[in-house]
């Protein structure tokens, strides 16, 4: 026998974080952050596993690299090993490819991600995790956006009357200057053959 619950509570409809929703901007030179200040968010990772699921993750030869040193094969890495190819957006030399990281055949979730929702490369991850809900448009190569993911799959990210916009600018610019030294670097190193 099944019973049916029903609430007389009355619930109220949660606003949905709009894809592409401009967080605000900062600058690579100077470091200055400028948060979107006619909205007010929060954001703290739920651990669901669903971005891992879902997404297609570019992944950089820098990034294979860091990875194969964990000892991973580039089989166990790279789902298509076609890469696309970009010109940079910022000052360096060289002409960036990109894969896709590796999926599961059946599930379709990304091959590192264990059966608890961790995932095996985390310390490792690529950028596009690192920074995940969260994406990135430059305006010119100093001056960079940063908006909602445009798939709004993640429901961690909420209005909040005690916002963290200026911490999350933070975080994203610390970890996509981190990402762009890297990238010199590993040009430095290895130049632009394709």
């Amino acid at each position: 026998m099944y019973y049916l619950y029903k609430s007389n509570a009355v619930h109220k409809e949660l606003p949905v974080i709009e894809a592409g929703l401009i967080v605000g901007e900062f600058d690579l030179g100077t470091k200055e952050i400028f948060p979107n200040e006619s909205i007010s968010l929060s954001f703290v990772c739920s651990n669901t596993g669903q971005c891992c699921s879902v997404l297609q993750i570019p992944i950089s030869d820098k990034d294979i690299l860091k990875i194969e040193a964990q000892d991973y094969t580039l089989d166990q890495i790279v789902g298509i090993q076609s890469p696309v190819l970009k010109l940079p957006k910022y000052e360096i030399s060289g002409i960036e490819k990109y894969y896709w990281l590796k999926k599961k055949a059946f599930s379709k979730t990304c091959r590192f991600l264990s059966d608890d929702n961790r995932c095996e490369i985390y310390e490792f991850r690529p950028l596009g995790c690192r920074i995940f809900p969260f994406s990135i448009k430059h305006l010119t190569s100093e001056r960079v956006q940063i908006r909602i993911h445009p798939t709004n799959i993640c429901k961690s990210v909420k209005y909040s009357e005690e916002p963290q916009n200026e911490e999350i600018l933070g975080y994203v610019l610390d970890t996509y200057s981190k990402d762009l030294e890297e990238k010199v670097a590993y040009f430095s190193k290895f130049g632009d053959e394709i």
